[in-house]
């Protein structure tokens, strides 16, 4: 478990009340043998030196009372030494203390980090010292001797420094750009457990190097500003109880994290509340953290924004300008675990269907959307009524007036048409009924995929077939079956004998070879003929009879597609007709005009059902 701080430049080499070496009773830095050697290049503008004093100028530049972070540096306290060992960030502390040395030089109150860093490598801990000394007697890094590599670094970058500082002082900004420095600039310390083997933390850190995101600046902002050094009798608390206090905060955060940054749970809440950005799940604690932030702070509650790839420490400096105190902060750790809990409530419980259909089914005309920020405030029954409302205002009703009951003209097939899709999907999302609490439709699976609509059958056959592997058995059997037929005649039967040859051989046959796999007297494009699947399935299935488009969507499934229930059960013919009159045909490889009518049937009986139960919110 890591305790994170933030610390100015200032409280990072003071002893200072509240400052790094106060808070951990500490004296010094201490560089271990374990380290590599210091390796920053200067020569190049943009090598890490002069990239570093030009990224502080910049940000004191742009504005003066801006705030700039450093990456992060781990230490671990050792208070027997009464040292910090630093595991993580020792090119940062080295440049900033050669920084500081070299501004000694100018006038001694600059130099904060005398005797502040100490390298194991060193007999001599003034290491800098005796860097300083070269820099006074050489004008190019090429000009001394140097017994370790590192000292070469290390004076070159004092070189580089001293003449930054030069040019700052020519114009007059020195002391407002090292002011700007020592109060302004921050970093975030993750501060380690002694229980941790140093050398451990070390590899782990080199081979995952976490990036510095709002999301743990924000993190390290609430942890920090979370206890009081002060408790309200005005007793100074002692830094062990602190540290205990924020590693149980700690907990609760990665616990938060954890589940947030899952990306099927990102995807669920924030799929389709970002605007102007592309949704990125890697963000998700970052959509989290606006969220809680819009919902403290934001009267008018606008939707969650951000585009968290470019916009870096927008979202940190939106915390960072409201949060000021420990009450502030417990304030705002109240409303995440709130957000948190109530969006493992409905995820995880009987509105994850509810809540799922309505972020994802596609929005009609004067439609009202998923408001985030309502649903916080609602306790689980009114919001189970709120998104049943706006169910019923996506799903068409088939008993409504403007559609024709003949031919559902309103529902009829068009590349796009968002009630059509709205009302199959229903039919996948909404089942079985009364076993709703348990069935969990694959929401992200279908986020994921483009979606068309599917011609059940195909009105006429056209071109040529492939058939595949798996579904030669069941073609074949099908043609005898067709041979057997006495009216057939003797150039017909050839033909179907040539067919089968073909098939054997891999090769495609002409789909008016196979056309009694075809009803010619299917209304095409009749809602009854409509099924949902992906744009890659529905390629595959292509100008197939329903008889292969079956197998192929059997085997799909069989090796992983998502395939919705409703797709599912009418290629299988699993449905039934509520009208005695208009049953399914007891052909399971045909889809005929009996098929669509009998189709028909079932959805205006399974859409009254769905409209029912959503108006009387039997969802409980």
């Amino acid at each position: 478990m890591t305790n994170e701080f933030i610390y100015s430049i200032k409280n990072m080499f003071s002893f200072e009340i509240g400052s790094l070496f106060n808070s951990t009773k500490t004296k010094m830095f201490y560089i271990g043998p374990y380290q590599r050697s210091y390796k920053w290049q200067s020569d190049g503008k943009f090598d890490q030196v002069p990239q570093l004093l030009s990224d502080i100028y910049d940000a004191w530049i742009n504005n003066p009372e801006s705030e700039y972070y450093l990456q992060y540096i781990t230490v671990k306290a050792d208070n027997i030494n009464q040292w910090l060992e630093v595991i993580d960030g020792q090119q940062r502390l080295t440049t900033l203390s050669l920084l500081f040395y070299q501004l000694g030089q100018i006038s001694a109150e600059y130099n904060i980090a005398i005797g502040k860093l100490n390298y194991s490598r060193y007999d001599n801990g003034n290491i800098f010292d005796v860097v300083c000394e070269y820099c006074k007697t050489i004008h190019e890094v090429n000009d001394g001797h140097y017994n370790e590599q590192d000292m070469y670094y290390m004076v070159a970058a004092s070189l580089s420094i001293k003449q930054r500082l030069k040019e700052w002082q020519s114009n007059h900004e020195l002391d407002q750009v090292i002011n700007y420095l020592m109060n302004n600039v921050k970093i975030i310390v993750n501060l380690e457990s002694n229980f941790v083997k140093s050398e451990d933390i070390f590899a782990n850190l080199n081979d995952n190097h976490v990036p510095l995101t709002d999301a743990y600046l924000v993190k390290g902002l609430l942890l920090t500003n979370a206890v009081s050094r002060i408790n309200a009798y005005g007793r100074s608390i002692e830094f062990t109880e602190i540290q205990e206090q924020r590693k149980n905060l700690g907990r609760i955060w990665d616990e938060i994290q954890t589940w947030i940054t899952n990306k099927e749970h990102s995807h669920f809440f924030f799929k389709h509340t970002t605007i102007g950005s592309k949704f990125d799940p890697q963000y998700g604690m970052e959509y989290f953290l606006e969220l809680a932030y819009l919902y403290k702070f934001n009267n008018e509650r606008n939707e969650v924004v951000g585009d968290y790839s470019q916009n870096r420490l927008e979202l940190f400096n939106k915390y960072n300008s409201k949060i000021k105190t420990t009450e502030d902060t417990a304030v705002m750790i109240g409303i995440i675990r709130h957000i948190y809990r109530k969006m493992v409530t409905i995820y995880e419980g009987s509105l994850y269907n509810l809540w799922g259909f309505v972020q994802f089914s596609k929005s009609i005309a004067n439609d009202d959307q998923l408001n985030l920020f309502t649903s916080l405030d609602m306790s689980e029954h009114e919001l189970m009524k709120y998104l049943a409302n706006l169910s019923i205002k996506r799903i068409p009703n088939l008993k409504d007036n403007d559609i024709s009951k003949d031919n559902y003209n309103v529902l009829r097939y068009k590349s796009r048409n968002d009630k059509l899709t709205n009302l199959l999907l229903s039919f996948s999302i909404f089942i079985p009924m009364k076993a709703s609490k348990t069935f969990r439709f694959r929401f992200y699976d279908y986020e994921q995929s483009k979606w068309s609509f599917e011609h059940i059958s195909p009105q006429n056959p056209k071109g040529s077939i492939s058939i595949p592997e798996y579904a030669k058995l069941y073609v074949v059997k099908e043609i005898e079956k067709n041979l057997s037929k006495s009216n057939l005649k003797d150039e017909e039967k050839d033909r179907l004998r040539l067919v089968v040859q073909n098939i054997e051989a891999n090769e495609k046959i002409d789909a008016e070879a196979v056309e009694f796999l075809f009803d010619s007297n299917v209304d095409e494009h009749s809602v009854g003929n409509m099924a949902l699947l992906t744009r890659e399935d529905n390629s595959a299935n292509n100008n197939n009879p329903f008889m292969i488009k079956k197998l192929i969507i059997q085997n799909r499934k069989g090796n992983g597609a998502f395939i919705p229930n409703h797709t599912y059960d009418v290629f299988n013919k699993i449905l039934v007709s509520p009208a005695s009159d208009k049953p399914f045909s007891i052909e399971t490889f045909i889809w005929s005009q009996q098929d669509v009518d009998a189709h028909i049937k079932w959805m205006e009986k399974k859409n009254e059902d769905i409209m029912n139960w959503l108006k009387e919110g039997e969802m409980k």
